[in-house]
């Protein structure tokens, strides 16, 4: 029997087609539905972190920091869980991710790592209550929102300080200076008052601020209170503060928030130090100590006190040495405003020799040229959370150098973010990050530290510490041939040990500018020297170590007062009246016998030597010979003899005479290693640049 062929429409088949489908569809969502889902809800929440008077409460104007618990009531694992608060209110500003990862059923927990934050306008009334969500995604990409959830705001604190000036930053002794400060308050402002006192505090003032337009305060009403102040006839260095009291009666202080100077500036020495914090002051102590107990002469430069430094100041410097120290936010490491780094690399450019050393200069400016091309720095991470430091073996600077910086010393205390970085060619590795023993370092930071100040969590939610992601470098040198930079992507300051402190200075110091190995040959009988280094023990018994048992007498002759000072060995030591000796001194030595003096030391920069008219006894700390005139040029016209003494030769005695032609003096250079007297017609500042 022939079996007939049955042919279907197309457009059945299609219908077919589709109730499969969406049968198919159908039981796979039905069997989603049986297997179940993460179910998320809001559990509570913690004020565990807020930035004025951490009271645990909201206040005004505060970034308050929350942990924030959730928990999941499905049957189902909620995987990779992050997010962030979110608010409708105006008033407060949400910022920072919370992480939770994987969140079983059944299980509840608080963010794992992360912060969740927000910020409140200072004019946020008292008892205003404000309503968050949180709002997470899972690694599907799936969206939950938990709460609502509300923060009941409380004025307990007074005004809020948002902006502040003072003109001119720089002024005369003598002279008007306007200080203004606009505070903010959502029960309005009744007073407010300026705090002047000198950072020697032996000026103390205070005097009252208005928002009336007539005291350099803008427009009447507009909430920026301004005072004038006439500044004493004697230089300062001033610091200026405010309090204010609200409509509720609540008063706030904000001491130590503005620098401004009256001290004149000039160039004095082969080193800028530039203390670039633009926070309160105090941490210049840990540089210039450390300068000053290597024998390194400093010019100061506190951008606090004076602003920035003009390419007219650091231009000077091109043949010596600028130190750049950023404790924390400074004009260096400003993201918005790039004119210092531009002026640090026109000085590079010009051939300067640069020590850069904070914490956070990496975090800021990681991706400007100055980072990358000048210092020749890649970023790695903000936090390595490491506080052992060591030298790198063999390196020029870092050899058989090991410090801490966790706070347990004489430090300042502060590296709460000690930065790791690779070095980019042709960047030389000088320092690395370890831990000691084995053991995993230990974080200690400063009661009360305020790292909010500078747009960064103060992590109270307990981040587990990185440690290692790249190189572990701390700090790094380049030398392109045209420039050198050392730079250290942690505070110098910070170093725990004083004795620590002075031998990494004066092994950055060196490096940059150069060590040398004086030698000079003795004669028995009366030698007139000089000393063209800085030892590192200014000793007189150290300084003369390689001729120890070899000499009788030394002397050296001081102008201002016309007096000689004298060190004999067979003498007690307090009956002698010459202790040390320094590349500024020149001196004669009374030999016993020939011997080979020795001393190994720094090259100077620049050194000043104060002349009185009349004769005087000077050195010549250079490390090249140059033509009387051009050594001496700094005082040129101002003397009319220069004499040196050879013995040995058949006549002792060389002299230059600027009244007859240079061709008949027997005196035609001054040469490193030699003492020489110089009459000069007038008080004068004997300058030699290296």
């Amino acid at each position: 029997m022939d079996t007939a062929v049955v042919r279907r429409p197309r457009w059945a088949l299609w219908v077919l087609g589709t109730a499969l489908l969406l049968a198919l569809v159908a039981f796979g969502a039905a069997g989603a539905f049986a297997q179940g889902a993460p179910q998320l809800q809001y559990v509570s929440h913690e004020i565990i972190y807020d930035t004025i008077n951490h009271d645990g409460v909201a206040n005004p104007g505060e970034f308050v920091y929350l942990l924030v618990r959730i928990r999941n009531t499905g049957t189902v694992t909620a995987y990779n869980l992050s997010g962030s608060l979110q608010t409708g209110n105006w008033e407060a500003t949400c910022e920072g991710v919370g992480v939770y990862g994987d969140l079983g059923p059944g299980q509840e927990r608080s963010q794992q790592s992360g912060d969740l934050y927000f910020h409140l306008s200072p004019l946020t009334p008292d008892g205003r209550v404000i309503e968050f969500t949180l709002d997470l995604f899972d690694q599907f990409g799936t969206y939950y929102s938990l709460g609502p959830f509300q923060i009941t705001v409380v004025d307990s604190t007074g005004p809020y300080l948002s902006a502040k000036s003072v003109a001119p930053k720089v002024a005369a002794p003598s002279s008007p200076v306007t200080l203004t400060a606009t505070l903010l308050d959502g029960a309005g402002v009744n007073a407010v008052t300026a705090t002047v006192h000198s950072s020697d505090n032996s000026i103390v003032t205070e005097f009252p601020m208005y928002d009336d337009g007539l005291h350099g305060d803008g427009s009447a009403g507009d909430s920026t209170y301004g005072a004038v102040w006439t500044t004493p006839s004697v230089a300062h260095d001033f610091i200026a503060g405010f309090k204010a009291v609200d409509g509720l009666g609540h008063a706030a202080e904000y001491p130590d928030q503005l620098g401004f100077t009256t001290r004149g500036f000039s160039r004095h020495s082969n080193i800028l130090l530039v203390i670039d914090d633009l926070n309160e002051p105090g941490l210049d102590t840990f540089y210039t100590e450390a300068l000053a107990n290597n024998g390194f002469a400093y010019d100061l430069w506190y951008t606090f006190y004076r602003g920035s430094v003009p390419n007219s100041v650091i231009m000077n410097y091109v043949p010596c040495i600028v130190i750049w120290a950023v404790p924390e936010r400074g004009m260096l490491n400003d993201p918005e405003d790039a004119s210092a780094r531009e002026t640090l690399m026109n000085y590079l450019d010009q051939g300067g020799k640069l020590f850069v050393t904070g914490q956070d200069v990496g975090f800021y400016v990681h991706d400007h040229p100055f980072y990358t091309d000048y210092l020749h720095a890649q970023f790695v991470q903000d936090n390595v959370d490491m506080f052992a430091i060591r030298g790198i073996a063999g390196d020029e600077i870092g050899d058989g150098l090991a410090f801490t910086i966790e706070g347990t010393g004489s430090g300042a205390g502060n590296q709460q973010w000690p930065s790791e970085i690779n070095p980019i060619s042709p960047a030389q590795r000088v320092f690395e990050y370890y831990t000691p023993g084995g053991s995993a370092a230990v974080r200690r930071t400063p009661a009360g530290h305020e790292s909010h100040l500078r747009g960064k969590a103060p992590a109270p939610s307990g981040v587990e510490p990185q440690e290692i992601m790249g190189s572990g470098t701390a700090g790094i040198r380049v030398d392109t041939g045209t420039y050198k930079v050392v730079y250290f992507a942690f505070g110098f300051e910070g170093i725990d040990d004083e004795a620590d402190r002075n031998a990494v200075m004066r092994a950055v110091v060196g490096w940059l500018h150069g060590h040398s190995n004086f030698e000079k040959n003795l004669a028995a009988g009366w030698n007139l020297v000089s000393l063209p280094v800085i030892p590192e023990n200014k000793a007189i018994t150290e300084v003369l170590s390689s001729v120890a048992g070899k000499y009788s007498l030394v002397e050296a002759y001081d102008a201002e007062h016309d007096t000689w000072r004298i060190y004999d060995p067979a003498m007690p030591p307090e009956a002698n009246t010459l202790l040390t000796l320094d590349e500024a001194t020149a001196f004669w030595i009374k030999m016993t016998e020939p011997a080979t003096f020795q001393l190994p030391g720094l090259l100077p920069i620049y050194t000043e030597q104060q002349l009185f008219a009349g004769w005087n006894l000077i050195s010549y700390p250079a490390s090249e010979p140059r033509a009387v005139a051009d050594a001496l040029a700094s005082i040129a016209g101002k003397y009319t003899q220069v004499l040196r003494y050879e013995p040995g030769e058949s006549t002792a005695w060389k002299r230059y005479n600027t009244s007859i032609p240079p061709w008949a003096n027997s005196l035609t250079q001054i040469t490193p290693g030699w003492g020489y007297w110089i009459y000069v017609t007038q008080d004068c500042t004997l300058t030699i640049i290296n």
